[in-house]
């Protein structure tokens, strides 16, 4: 797949990750124990009932569940939607400047396959959490991070 001139599929990653920690979340796989654990039974029924106390995501209150499915888990779709909103917002009010962001990549669709990019990376990190990495491991790791930025740098260019 084509490279989007000037690493912009590479700035858009490094930005998308700039505000995950900014919501106060992981954005790196050795920062994994630091998240909430996962939704309860009841906490998922709440939220598909819309009931009282239920748990919502917010840029306040953001959370993912990487124990249950990034594209169709219901919660996760709306922490989708919020995360996008949020980047979109703080793009408008120029945070994100020092990226040099292009405006055809600051569509919902765009940040929305960024950040798709970046948990499904997290979410690997996250199903092997019991497995502490060796050494080779985090090698193993670490360059298929580099490969998975590489496919969405080239995803993104395509849809330029």
């Amino acid at each position: 797949m084509p490279m989007m001139k000037g690493g912009m599929g590479m700035k858009m990653t490094k930005a998308v990750i700039s505000d995950v920690q900014l919501l106060g979340r992981a954005s790196r796989v050795r920062f994994l124990h630091r998240l909430p654990p996962p939704l309860t039974d009841e906490e998922v029924e709440r939220f598909d009932n819309d009931d009282d106390g239920a748990v919502l995501c917010t840029p306040k209150n953001f959370r993912i569940d990487f124990s249950r499915s990034w594209r169709t888990f219901q919660f996760n779709q709306a922490s989708r939607d919020v995360f996008v909103a949020h980047f979109l917002k703080c793009v408008e009010d120029r945070f994100y400047e020092t990226f040099d962001l292009l405006p055809e990549y600051l569509t919902k669709e765009k940040v929305g396959i960024a950040l798709d990019a970046h948990v499904d990376y997290i979410r690997r990190g996250y199903k092997k959490l019991d497995k502490p990495p060796t050494r080779p491991r985090d090698a193993e790791l670490k360059a298929q991070a580099q490969n998975s930025r590489k496919d969405t740098v080239g995803y993104l260019s395509e849809l330029a």
